[in-house]
């Protein structure tokens, strides 16, 4: 399952998010305290119904859904390619770092074999 699909089921979420009220605005702000993982799943949620936010009336509720669906797929991939890059980053420093530590250590050995040779 989708980590944000429970939240666009939830009409208390949906409600909160369009038309917050007192009772919703402390509900939601509890879950978040008490559920700390959920709160940039919720924060981009939150973001992006709210930029997507229309009085169109020709879409359908559904319509508005599979939207918001295709929206949030885009969104969790664009961040698992950064996630992948910055991973792929991390380690080329390392291996970075190794080839210059083998060259080195290539050219210290080839200067002691001339040396002891000269």
């Amino acid at each position: 399952m989708k980590p944000y699909s429970k939240y666009l089921e939830d009409s208390f979420f949906i409600d909160w998010i369009y038309k917050p009220t007192h009772e919703s605005d402390v509900f939601w702000e509890t879950y978040i305290l008490n559920n700390p993982q959920e709160q940039q799943v919720i924060s981009d949620l939150k973001e992006v119904l709210l930029a997507i936010k229309t009085n169109d009336l020709n879409l359908t509720e559904a319509e508005k859904k599979e939207m918001l669906g295709k929206i949030l797929d885009k969104m969790m991939s664009s961040k698992k390619t950064s996630t992948e890059f910055n991973l792929f980053k991390k380690y080329f420093k390392y291996a970075a770092m190794l080839l210059v530590l083998l060259g080195v250590g290539l050219f210290l050995k080839t200067c002691l074999v001339n040396k002891i040779l000269l």
